[in-house]
């Protein structure tokens, strides 16, 4: 009797055990899948970081590009406000200057022929009373 409890004991212990052993098979499978679609999805993550890669390295290239644009345009700057300080602010502190003098002689000139009007004026009218007296002496 012993031995056929122990052999039943055995063959219980070894169905549970093919039990174990299908359980674990099915779980290694499933554990495959997750595997299979952690390795696309990192997959898909190596190409995703590849492209950030690339785009980071295009927009350093674009970042280079418009410093070295920026270090132009100062420079241009630079050399347009030597030339206005240099140039053009004399050139225009001039104009301004006679602009101002042809001002105040227009002006002065504007007062003397007014009052030049004013005398002629008077000239006529002591000119026109005298061709009168004259013109009376003159005819009897």
């Amino acid at each position: 009797g012993t031995l056929k409890t122990e052999v039943k004991e055995l063959r219980k212990d070894v169905d549970i055990l093919k039990e174990d052993v299908g359980t674990l098979k099915t779980e290694v499978k499933e554990l495959r899948k997750d595997v299979d679609t952690l390795k696309g999805d990192v997959n898909t993550l190596k190409e995703d970081v590849d492209t950030l890669k690339e785009d980071v390295g295009t927009l350093k290239e674009d970042v280079e590009t418009l410093n070295t644009e920026s270090r132009i345009l100062k420079k241009g700057i630079r050399i347009l406000n030597l030339k206005m300080e240099n140039d053009l602010s004399p050139r225009l502190q001039n104009i301004e200057e006679c602009y101002i003098s042809t001002f105040y002689r227009y002006r002065d000139g504007i007062v003397q022929t007014e009052q030049m009007q004013a005398d002629i004026e008077v000239l006529k009218s002591v000119v026109k009373d005298h061709s009168k007296t004259i013109q009376r002496f003159l005819i009897p």
